[in-house]
């Protein structure tokens, strides 16, 4: 596995391929669990139900393991550290902290409600790679991945083409 998309890049979709293979965490099908119960519209309820029936048919999503429960302490110390409160990012924490225990990237579309861990996660920021815009710092693409990203599409794609 390459990278874990995290629920904001899971749920943008892309018009590129991301290299690689890309794994879910199970956090985010809780995320998308949770915006189907919430929601108070019906049309809206059915589109999400629609797309967390899909994402479950298609993915397999990593579980919150041992592995995952100690990445996860390391990246809450780290964000703690520059004085950011970890408890109010608990899901994107423990999303990023499937990525670390993986060895993977990471791939969101809020990279900046991950300041703290960049050094112990590379974090991809999709609203920069996509557009192919240096990202800078560790999390940088490289040009094949900035083209490879350029001509073809990705899982993600499908998944979102098909809810939209």
């Amino acid at each position: 596995m390459t990278g874990v998309l995290d629920t904001s890049a899971l749920l943008a979709g892309h018009r590129e391929r991301l290299p690689g293979e890309f794994a879910i965490s199970v956090v985010t099908v809780a995320d998308l669990h949770f915006g189907v119960l919430v929601t108070r519209h019906s049309e809206e309820r059915a589109r999400r139900l629609t797309r967390l029936a899909l994402v479950e048919k298609l993915l397999e999503p990593l579980p919150v393991d041992a592995a995952v429960a100690r990445s996860y302490g390391h990246l809450a110390a780290a964000v703690a550290a520059v004085g950011r409160q970890p408890r109010v990012r608990a899901f994107d924490l423990l999303i990023a902290a499937t990525a670390h225990a993986h060895g993977a990237r990471l791939y969101t579309r809020n990279f900046e409600d991950l300041r703290g861990l960049h050094e112990l996660v590379e974090v991809v920021d999709m609203n920069r790679a996509v557009g192919g815009r240096s990202l800078g710092g560790d999390s940088a693409l490289g040009e094949s991945e900035r083209a490879w990203l350029k001509r073809t599409r990705s899982a993600a794609t499908i998944l979102a083409s098909r809810w939209e």
